[in-house]
């Protein structure tokens, strides 16, 4: 799906903050999230053994100020690694806490805006929908 300006708009926000906060140890992604006509921002943490991806950061963030109706995510990568796919783990709760949101990522040289359902295809049931595992 092309890319209207709110995504773009979206990106560049992503790049701002992964920008402003990256380094090459702690924080090396941003992301941001629509939801509701606001843009909200966040950076990965990293500590030994593990830490948060920007997606579920920002996702974090925004459902603490209480909201809900998520429209689309990008995560971009510091010293300019560009717009950058979710990992597995982002994929299941984004499709868990937000089944309709769509996901701006590249692929093959190409950053398009493609819907959860379609980078998580035959995905184990969330418990948010009620599905019963078969």
């Amino acid at each position: 799906m092309e890319l209207t300006t709110h995504d773009k708009d979206l990106i560049k926000a992503a790049q701002t903050i992964i920008d402003k906060y990256g380094d090459d140890s702690l924080h090396t992604v941003g992301a941001a999230l629509a939801s509701d006509g606001t843009i909200y921002t966040g950076v990965n943490i990293f500590a030994q053994g593990g830490g948060a991806d920007a997606e579920l950061i920002v996702l974090g963030k925004a459902i603490s100020e209480g909201k809900k109706n998520f429209t689309a995510i990008v995560a971009v990568g510091n010293n300019d690694r560009g717009v950058i796919p979710p990992c597995g783990v982002c994929r299941q709760l984004l499709l868990d806490y937000a089944p309709n949101i769509f996901v701006i990522t590249e692929f093959g040289g190409v950053v398009q805006k493609v819907k959860i359902t379609d980078l998580l295809p035959k995905a184990y049931p969330s418990w948010f929908s009620g599905q019963k595992e078969s």
